[in-house]
Order: C-alpha cells, then structure tokens, then sequence
C-alpha cells in the first residue's frame, strides 16, 4: 500500500507506519550506543572552524530535510513488509475489511 491510501484505509497505513517506527527506532538506539562507544574509543580531534561552519550548516539543513522524508518512507516501507510477512504466517495486524 502506499502512504498516500491513508484516507481510504487510515488503520492499515497507521500499522503499517508504526511497525517501521518501532523497527527504526530500535535501529537509531543501536546507532547511537555505537556512535557513543566510537566518541570514548577515540581521541577528539578537535573542533570545525566557524567559517566551514557556515558553509556547511545551510547544506546539513537541506541534508536534514531529504533524510527525514526518505525516513518517513523507508519507514513505511519497513512496516509494510513486517505487516506482509506477518500476514504471511496467520497473524495479520491490519483489518480485514476495506473501507
């Protein structure tokens, strides 16, 4: 299903999206416990001049934009596919009926 079915099915898009925000979730907790283990593994290098800041930062908030829609739709597309495969073995989360 695609996101844009939310008005016809809300439920099945709902589970769908929270399937694939628990999923992400665990996977973002497990990215920073590594990230924070990597920072005391190694030695700071130092801090990023204000100059390249400025450069940067309008970059990063367009980066930032492009990575929280793919996250939205990878998102999505990770519950689908928990939702089908747990259809697949008896237990379907989403309704049965179609509005």
């Amino acid at each position: 299903m695609a996101l844009s079915n939310i008005l016809k099915e809300p439920r099945r898009e709902l589970t769908e999206q929270l399937l694939g925000t628990i999923v992400m979730g665990v996977a973002i907790v497990g990215d920073y416990g590594a990230s924070v283990w990597f920072e005391k593994a190694t030695v700071p290098i130092g801090t990023c001049p204000w100059p390249l800041g400025m450069v940067l930062l309008p970059l990063l908030a367009i980066l930032v934009g492009l990575f929280l829609a793919a996250a939205i739709f990878l998102t999505h597309v990770i519950g689908e596919l928990i939702a089908d495969w747990m259809a697949d073995r008896g237990w379907d989360p989403r309704p049965k009926r179609r509005y």
